[in-house]
């Protein structure tokens, strides 16, 4: 009898909640057009146009920039239209209740999208080396700072590590270290000669205590201080050795 590996069969989970994002935009979409027909000509026409321009909006960001290999991007995206789907939801239903059952569709929309990401990130292990699905992990905050509001992060595609270092709104930096470059990753302790761990010009990122990522490429090392820096060095070491291998055969 046949078997699949655990990346396959988190694939093929992630497959199947990322069609049930698709239908559930879909049913929102039909099921407010459909309510929108009980209301005045003008407000019908606005909770419609709220409810199928973002799916269809969607659909153009899919086919123009695929997100098969990013279901970070694909949650991000799908969580944006659920949040407009619902307030179309909120519009055509009684207006003394519109503004609760508004967050909470939103809520509910957004759960496939949800489901679909966590599917292929988690658990964070070694058997996502042998895949291209990309990997986001955001550096360790300073302090009480809680994680999602840190905006410098490290992401593992299938050939590279990018490194990007936001500064303010408007000036982000990024590192491109080809994973065909990578000559070692380990996993230790921060040490004093690790801060800060980024410097270009006047920025200047401090290293949090804890664990770091040592990459050691062609051209340097960069010490990266990222959340669950055991697990995403697993996952990044195997992508090494897969990359290695197929340049290889």
């Amino acid at each position: 009898m046949a078997t699949t590996c655990p990346a396959q069969q988190r694939r093929q989970r992630h497959r199947t909640w990322r069609a049930a994002t698709w239908a559930t935009h879909l049913a929102a979409a039909v099921v407010v057009a459909a309510m929108a027909t009980e209301l005045t000509r003008f407000a019908g026409i606005a909770a419609t146009i709220v409810a199928v321009v973002p799916a269809l909006g969607l659909v153009w960001h899919e086919r123009r920039n695929p997100t098969g290999t990013a279901p970070s991007r694909f949650r991000n995206r799908s969580i944006g239209v659920a949040l407009v789907q619902g307030v179309a939801v909120g519009l055509v239903v009684d207006n003394t209740i519109g503004w609760l059952v508004a967050p909470v569709a939103a809520a509910a929309l957004s759960l496939p999208a949800i489901a679909a990401f966590r599917a292929l990130r988690y658990p964070l292990s070694a058997d996502l080396g042998d895949t291209d699905v990309e990997i986001k992990v955001r550096i360790r905050p300073i302090g009480n700072q809680p994680a999602w509001t840190n905006p410098h992060a490290v992401t593992l595609t299938g050939t590279e590590i990018v490194v990007r270092a936001q500064q303010g709104l408007t000036h982000a930096y990024e590192e491109h270290i080809p994973l065909a470059a990578v000559l070692d990753i380990d996993v230790r302790p921060t040490v004093p000669a690790d801060d800060p761990w980024f410097v270009l010009e006047d920025l200047r990122l401090p290293t949090p205590a804890g664990d770091v990522l040592v990459v050691r490429h062609t051209s340097g090392q960069r010490v990266l201080p990222v959340l669950h820096a055991a697990d995403f060095g697993a996952v990044a070491n195997a992508r090494v050795r897969a990359v290695a291998a197929a340049r290889v055969e």
